[in-house]
């Protein structure tokens, strides 16, 4: 799906989990039968844009000012 259609989704469901867990009725909605068919693919893509806040840098930010 393009931007348009994936902004118009995630405003009506709320989230993808709730775009993928749409029970057939809402799949019926080309939109969301596409996404849901793409799955897999639209997990990896958010784990790959998710930042990531947990992991240790072995140094104290501070000394990174300039």
């Amino acid at each position: 799906v393009g931007k348009e259609t994936a902004a118009n989704l995630l405003k009506a469901y709320g989230s993808l989990d709730v775009i993928l867990q749409a029970d057939a009725a809402d799949a019926a909605d080309a939109a969301v039968a596409r996404v849901q068919a793409q799955a897999t693919q639209a997990l990896i893509c958010r784990q790959l844009v998710t930042l990531r806040t947990d992991v240790e840098i072995g140094a104290n930010l501070k000394a990174f000012r300039l």
